[in-house]
């Protein structure tokens, strides 16, 4: 096996660690910021256009609130695969302890699968890597 095929066999094996816990560090010239999220490795992943920092009672610029977003991603992914699981839990012993409580379902648990499917589609697509949570 040569090394180039070793390589991408690497490549395809499935993510299970996006190399977090992911950092968020502010570059300036003392007038405007430049927000950049780093992996847990120190390498840059990402950063923003320039900003403002909020002083006092003004409003969080939304760039900084897409970097503050994208920073706790990977924490926030993790607590909804844990609440997707948990609450299929409990819609299946609601299930079998009363049929009324699937009338008053309001979809969370479908809504949790989507954002989780389409967050597993958008890195697999962007990785060509399978990712397994």
């Amino acid at each position: 096996m040569t090394d180039a095929t070793s390589q991408h066999e690497a490549e395809r094996q499935p993510i299970t660690d996006l190399n977090t816990p992911w950092t968020l560090h502010f570059e300036g010239d003392g007038t405007e910021d430049i927000a950049v999220i780093r992996d847990a490795s120190g390498e840059d992943m990402a950063a923003t256009r320039p900003f403002w920092q909020p002083e006092g009672d003004d409003p969080i610029p939304q760039t900084l609130a897409a970097a503050l977003a994208m920073k706790a991603a990977p924490n926030l992914l993790r607590a909804l695969v844990k609440c997707e699981s948990k609450l299929k839990e409990y819609h299946d012993f609601a299930l079998g302890v009363d049929l009324l409580l699937h009338e008053q379902d309001d979809g969370a648990l479908a809504e949790i699968e989507a954002v989780l499917q389409e967050t597993t589609t958008a890195i697999n697509e962007a990785t060509e890597r399978p990712l397994e949570w």
